[in-house]
């Protein structure tokens, strides 16, 4: 006689949100130059360090972290598919196992 055995498949957590911090951006001109080596340097105490990006490569930076985004956004959609798809409970969406699983 056989005996029908569930499949029990480990759904493991997804990863907590990311936290990110606040950055400071500054735009040096040449007018405002000098006012800002100031400022920079009150907030350094008293070095003056800048990392310098141009408004081109501000819109790749942009650009790629849309990228990133959009990567992990489909690795998101993966892993709900193949946990519906996994899941022994019928008629479980994606929606309701995050509404049933968010933090």
């Amino acid at each position: 006689m056989e005996k029908k055995v569930p499949l029990r498949i480990y759904q493991p957590p997804l990863p907590g949100e990311i936290d990110l911090l606040n950055v400071n951006f500054f735009v040096i001109t040449e007018e405002n130059l000098q006012e800002k080596i100031k400022e920079i340097e009150k907030i350094l105490d008293g070095n003056f360090v800048v990392f310098a990006l141009t408004p081109d490569g501000y819109e790749k930076m942009a650009e790629n972290f849309q990228e990133v985004r959009r990567y992990v956004r489909q690795q998101k959609e993966l892993i709900l598919y193949y946990r519906e798809a996994t899941t022994e409970t019928e008629g479980t969406t994606a929606e309701d196992w995050l509404s049933n699983n968010e933090k």
